[in-house]
């Protein structure tokens, strides 16, 4: 169940980001089960070539880690790292989204993060465990696959 009591003392922005982070969060699940992830892609692709700043992304990230986890639902990586990336572009804020994988224990694992110019943002803690093979730029149209898997 989500704090009702600590959203309460949220400030009034906070508070609107706040639902604003619960509806891309559901989008964001709702996407992936329903959409190629090309065209999910699109939907997070930029129109600006600014970047206002890191501390406004880790704030969000910040806020979408602490809501995903009071969610009914699971927000695993994909869906928040997704979230995070429609609500950077509304802010049209730049970024790059990254999926890599590793192999613990005989099973692949994989794992989606965000990133800045300044630093990771979103699932940063456990990217360094996990190879890169795919990642685009939310403000370029190229996309990156690594041609060592």
């Amino acid at each position: 169940m989500f704090p009702f009591r600590k959203a309460l003392f949220l400030s009034s922005t906070d508070k609107l980001l706040a639902v604003q982070i619960v509806l891309h969060l559901c989008i964001a699940k709702l996407s992936i089960h329903v959409m190629p992830f090309a065209k999910i892609r699109s939907h997070l692709k930029s129109g600006s070539d600014t970047n206002p700043g890191y501390q406004q992304a880790q704030h969000l990230s910040n806020l979408t880690n602490q809501i995903a986890y009071h969610l009914p639902w699971q927000c695993n990586c994909l869906v928040r790292a997704v979230s995070c990336g429609l609500l950077l572009k509304k802010k049209q804020i730049g970024f790059t989204f990254h999926i890599g994988t590793k192999l613990e224990d005989g099973k692949l694992d994989a794992h989606a993060w965000l990133t800045l110019e300044d630093g990771s943002i979103c699932g940063d803690a456990k990217a360094s465990d996990y190879k890169e093979i795919f990642h685009f730029d939310s403000e370029r149209s190229d996309v990156s696959f690594s041609n060592s898997i």
